[in-house]
């Protein structure tokens, strides 16, 4: 062979020593973003919903780990898949906290009804009717199930006419909250260990399974954590050892326990 064509072999061939070896880098590189993209999918619900705008959790993690997405496109996710895509990108070094929905009443069929109601099956269209509904209390859960159906991930149960949000799926969307006509489902750290059950205040309900004001889990915590403002009772997460004698006193079961100590 002559020396023009051992020039041109060796040309060749550190060629397609570069080509390989550029692809050798992409590839770990695609290899290193589609680990991340799926460090990140855990953040998300998992319900490929497609409304980020993107195929799918998987698809709209790797856009994010590229950045070619924000953190909050996730609407089933919501606040709470934003601050965890947040935390795993490195831009908060403490873990966020998560949060759950709880639902303030424990009335449901068993409360007191001005009338029977006969539409549709809303909260919202019963919460504009005379009374803000049937029930006489004006702050218990209209059993309809709204709240239900909004739930992305199928967390939310009606139960004798109360919605009871089931801990272990919440995903802590929210979304629960923005179509409660009545205003009583609230956003509590999953750490919480009791909640009162009930969103009157001043003895404002006629109902058996309403708070009452009677003091007791005032006087019986030893920790301090509960006290009562503006006519409802409050529990201080942070004064709160979980030991549940909140709910043991409560005779009328007003108070739940959310964990065990």
């Amino acid at each position: 062979m002559s020396l023009s064509g051992l020039l041109i072999a060796a040309l060749l061939l550190c060629g397609m020593a570069g080509v390989l070896a550029a692809l050798a880098l992409l590839s770990g590189r695609d290899e290193q973003a589609s680990a991340r993209a799926e460090t990140l999918a855990e953040a998300l619900p998992g319900l490929d919903c497609t409304r980020c705008g993107h195929a799918g959790c998987l698809a709209y993690a790797m856009a994010v780990a590229e950045g070619r997405a924000e953190t909050d496109r996730c609407q089933p996710g919501g606040e709470q898949s934003r601050l965890e895509l947040e935390h795993r990108l490195g831009r908060y070094e403490v873990e966020p906290e998560k949060y759950v929905a709880f639902v303030r009443c424990a009335g449901g069929l068993a409360a007191p009804q001005r009338y029977a109601y006969d539409g549709p099956a809303a909260c919202a269209a019963a919460a504009i009717l005379p009374g803000g509904g049937p029930m006489e209390c004006r702050v218990g859960c209209l059993g309809l199930g709204s709240c239900a159906r909004s739930c992305p991930v199928g967390a939310i149960d009606m139960v004798d006419g109360v919605a009871r949000v089931n801990r272990d799926k919440c995903n802590g969307c929210m979304r629960c909250i923005s179509v409660c006509p009545r205003h009583i489902i609230e956003a509590v750290p999953r750490s919480a260990a009791a909640r009162p059950a009930c969103a009157a205040s001043w003895m404002a309900t006629p109902c058996d399974f309403g708070c009452d004001l009677c003091g007791k889990c005032v006087t019986e915590c030893r920790a301090g954590a509960i006290s009562i403002k503006d006519g409802a009772v409050t529990v201080d997460d942070a004064r709160c050892t979980g030991c549940g004698r909140c709910a043991d006193v409560c005779e009328r079961g007003v108070f739940q326990r959310l964990r065990n100590r």
